[in-house]
């Protein structure tokens, strides 16, 4: 157990975690909303995660998110709330997944999510939207790459041409003086 935290994943069928698997793992449960994409989660962290079976992957998922909640209940008067053994901040990694589970849920009641999403809410427009004519369209389309491919994945969710973000996301290998997009 890592100082500080105040729970513990105690056991995974499949045998020993390595505190870098861990920490990839969790990170990865971070991008993705829930058990339904494990593949995605283990194809980025690669190691025992990736040549478990799938049972046990999603066991290592399930018992990732019950720590987070174990934590979270204990809580924590580390100044970050409530730490998981797994390095992850308990709370973060539950809003995050409870985030991406309401996005995805609004996003299934759609046919055509590309022709029919739409974010509702009115923002004002920021300084930088003027400059490569983002708009609200835009904003449903970086929404569904998010759930196509996960939180943090910009330059895929750019390279997606579905989503028609390539010309208004700045590509990674530009330095900020090479360009007004905006940036990951």
């Amino acid at each position: 157990m890592i100082d500080g935290a105040s729970a513990q994943v105690r056991s995974w069928s499949y045998g020993n975690l390595s505190k870098r698997d861990a920490l990839w793992f969790s990170c990865s449960v971070m991008k993705f909303r829930n058990e339904s994409q494990i593949n995605l989660v283990v194809a980025e962290v690669g190691g025992a995660v990736e040549a478990a079976p799938f049972k046990a992957q999603a066991e290592l998922f399930n018992a990732l998110i019950d720590g987070c909640k174990e934590a979270a209940e204990i809580g924590s008067l580390h100044l970050k709330g409530p730490l998981l053994d797994f390095h992850v901040k308990a709370n973060e990694l539950l809003i995050r997944v409870q985030e991406l589970q309401l996005l995805a849920k609004c996003i299934s009641r759609y046919e055509d999510p590309i022709a029919q999403f739409r974010v509702l809410t009115f923002l004002k427009p920021s300084n930088w939207s003027k400059g490569c004519g983002w708009n609200q369209i835009d904003d449903a389309r970086l929404l569904l790459g998010v759930h196509y491919h996960g939180f943090g994945k910009w330059e895929i969710i750019r390279l997606d041409e579905r989503l028609g973000l390539m010309k208004k996301i700045a590509p990674v290998e530009l330095q900020h003086h090479e360009t007004f997009l905006p940036r990951e």
